[in-house]
């Protein structure tokens, strides 16, 4: 901030050695304002010749006294003062006493205090393509960190609060079917900045395909089998793809309390009872009798089975229309992956040099469940921090999404280079689960301010046995990188 500087030199009283002596006046330091912050204020002045010392007083705008000092120094701060104030300094030179010197003139200026500046307001885009959906906005000067708030407008439940953040990305993962409001602000650790105004923006999260497999219907009214797909969708649903041969007729449904199916195909109805989903052939719409246990999903994405009362049969075995499927796999559960892990990280990393590095750690880590289908590997590379990952039973995976993991963001490496600026890499990292039970995560990178700060990284998880001896985590805290390069 421009000062205004206003210098004027007035008369000083001068003190006498002797009655009959005459004495040379000093002249007047002339000081400038050298610093600044909204506190303080920080004034410089070449020496005076034959100057012991020099007083200041500080005035506010209304001209009350906020400090006096005596100092041999040439130069003075000022702090505890009020931000966008402008204050007036006076400065004068003491002789040294006794001698043949008298005080100076007074030397005045005024320097302006700078104003507290607010931060700009980010701007979140929702990316609805990526997956999982993420929020972003362009980094704002000066703001140390970023605060959101996540409510699902919906049925007003708050899957976040106040979450505090270092990059300007969330990872919206995880979340329901419904309308979403995301609201954000910019904040600082230096009192120069004042919190930002907040952002909101408005999104919708649609059901997403959790997985599908492959199976085979069996149609009691033609006796036919043939091959489909059996989707499952984040919002409960479920769908048999083209049920009877014809594309674009799909028979949807869900599970209720009780095991039975109702179908929620739009088009579908309801007659006496017995429930017409249209399966594409003119003039025929199926019947189902889906009450109690004439409709019902047994197993799980390995192997099982879907039936529904078709009521076409004089034989009840035969008139069930039917899915199956069987992968011939054995499916896995989250509680079949907590458990303590010996680690072993190895790479290149460029966060605490000035140089790439070569790491290799060995300790104990754990993976803990977050729910039915996610778990969090805690301490992986750092101490105190978690990964969130969500396992696939049946193809035995962790996909790690693209998340904010400290001051850097978690990310799968698509690029052989050291140090690139990572553009497009917002993928998942799939993470592979071995028939013993090892976890293999590899070209995995923490990224910085669009850089990447690790490269050739591999990682080993093996599970402990119960009664073996664990090594704790390192103390390995996270730091800020300390430059940005490339090899």
């Amino acid at each position: 901030m421009a000062l205004g500087l206003l210098a004027l030199a007035t008369s000083a009283l001068t003190g006498c050695s002797d009655d009959n002596d005459v004495l040379s006046q000093l002249p007047s330091p002339e000081p400038a304002q050298t610093d600044q912050t909204i506190r303080s204020l920080t004034f410089n002045w070449e020496p005076v010749e034959h100057a012991t010392q020099y007083g200041l007083q500080l005035l506010d705008a209304d001209d009350n006294v906020v400090a006096t000092e005596v100092t041999t120094a040439t130069s003075m701060t000022f702090s505890k003062l009020e931000p966008a104030t402008t204050y007036t300094l006076k400065v004068w030179a003491y002789g040294p006493y006794g001698g043949d010197f008298s005080t100076s003139p007074t030397y005045v200026l005024q320097a302006t205090t700078p104003a507290i500046v607010t931060l700009d307001t980010p701007a979140p885009v929702i990316d609805t393509e990526a997956s999982p959906m993420a929020a972003s906005w362009p980094a704002i000067d000066n703001a140390d960190f970023y605060v959101y708030t996540l409510v699902n407008i919906t049925d007003g439940t708050i899957p976040a609060q106040d979450v505090k953040i270092t990059n300007p990305i969330i990872t919206l993962s995880g979340l329901n079917t419904g309308k979403y409001e995301l609201s954000v602000y910019a904040g600082s650790n230096s009192e120069a900045y004042a919190q930002s105004a907040t952002a909101t923006v408005e999104f919708e999260q649609s059901r997403t395909v959790l997985w599908t497999i492959d199976g085979t219907y069996y149609s009691c009214y033609f006796t036919r089998y043939h091959d489909t797909t059996l989707t499952a969708y984040s919002d409960g649903t479920y769908s048999i793809a083209a049920f009877y041969k014809y594309d674009g007729y799909d028979f949807e449904f869900i599970v209720t309390d009780e095991g039975s199916l109702q179908a929620v195909n739009p088009d579908a109805y309801t007659e006496d009872g017995w429930t017409y989903v249209p399966t594409g052939i003119t003039g025929y719409d199926i019947p189902f009798w889906l009450g109690g246990s004439y409709s019902g999903f047994y197993g799980n994405r390995n192997s099982g089975e879907i039936w529904m009362f078709n009521g076409w049969s004089e034989d009840d075995n035969d008139a069930y229309d039917m899915f199956f499927w069987d992968l011939g796999g054995e499916e896995i559960t989250v509680d079949d992956v907590v458990g303590t892990y010996s680690a072993s990280i190895s790479g290149w990393d460029l966060i605490q040099s000035s140089d790439w590095t070569e790491f290799n750690y060995n300790y104990d880590l754990t993976i803990t469940k977050k729910d039915a289908t996610t778990v969090y590997i805690n301490d992986f590379f750092w101490s105190g921090f978690q990964l969130e990952a969500v396992l696939d039973p049946i193809e035995r995976t962790l996909t790690m999404p693209y998340q904010q993991w400290g001051v850097y963001e978690f990310a799968y490496n698509n690029s052989d280079e050291y140090g690139y600026i990572a553009s497009g890499n917002e993928q998942a990292l799939v993470a592979t689960i071995a028939d013993d039970g090892t976890i293999t995560i590899n070209n995995w990178a923490a990224l910085y301010q669009n850089y990447t700060y690790t490269a050739d990284t591999e990682a080993t998880l093996t599970p402990v046995a119960a009664s073996s001896n664990s090594k704790a985590a390192p103390a390995r805290k996270m730091a800020r990188p300390k430059v940005n390069r490339r090899k």
